[in-house]
């Protein structure tokens, strides 16, 4: 699918997605996932994603049965659900969704911008890797980690991402971007107010005194 098309695509979903950002799963839920098994990076993407603060995500976890198992459950759970090849899922709350975010993954034309916007990721901040490429990502992710944040945008700190300490999931495109701040307040409300347990609520505790709430 070329640029134009999928850009289209996301335009006319953009409206229904955020329409169903607004729901919480029960706590049995959140326990019936194995949270102690997801990569670090990834307990964080998956609490936005189950808090109804992104409308997909995409996945890898240490143990294949273990990802095969999480497809099980999150389809049964009626969320839409898609993999490939290289052993890579993807969970979405819009029917279809999944298996679109795969197939502009693998496009072989330059489709960072698309794919950000369909994880839910701020447009400034989808505009700011594509202007940078996909291979830069993770040098872009270490420059801003260096920056100095202040005030109330130290919640913007992604330095600790990889090890399940972060309020977003994504590179901010500037230290003072207010979508990503908005975000980030969002998830920290959510987890203040949240009453998860076992490995679920281990994880949280360390993401609430890491930012100090």
């Amino acid at each position: 699918m070329a640029k134009g098309s999928i850009l289209k695509t996301i335009a006319k979903k953009s409206k229904l997605m955020q329409q169903n950002l607004d729901y919480y799963l029960p706590n049995a839920v959140w326990n019936e996932i194995c949270w102690d098994k997801m990569y670090p990076s990834f307990q964080v993407d998956c609490a936005l994603f189950l808090f109804g603060l992104k409308p997909a995500v995409r996945f890898n976890v240490r143990d294949n049965n273990y990802f095969q198992d999480l497809l099980v459950i999150f389809n049964r759970l009626g969320f839409d659900v898609a993999s490939d090849e290289s052993l890579y899922g993807t969970i979405a709350k819009e029917h279809g969704l999944a298996a679109h975010i795969l197939e502009v993954d693998n496009h072989l034309l330059p489709h960072e911008e698309a794919l950000g916007a369909l994880l839910g990721y701020p447009s400034c901040c989808c505009r700011h890797i594509a202007l940078k490429g996909e291979k830069e990502i993770d040098n872009v992710a270490l420059e801003f980690s260096a920056k100095k944040l202040g005030s109330q945008y130290k919640m913007l700190d992604i330095s600790r991402y990889q090890e399940g300490i972060s309020l977003i999931s994504h590179v901010p495109c500037s230290p003072v971007c207010k979508p990503s701040l908005e975000r980030a307040q969002a998830f920290r409300a959510a987890l203040k107010e949240s009453f998860l347990s076992g490995a679920c609520l281990a994880w949280c505790q360390r993401v609430r005194k890491a930012f100090n709430f």
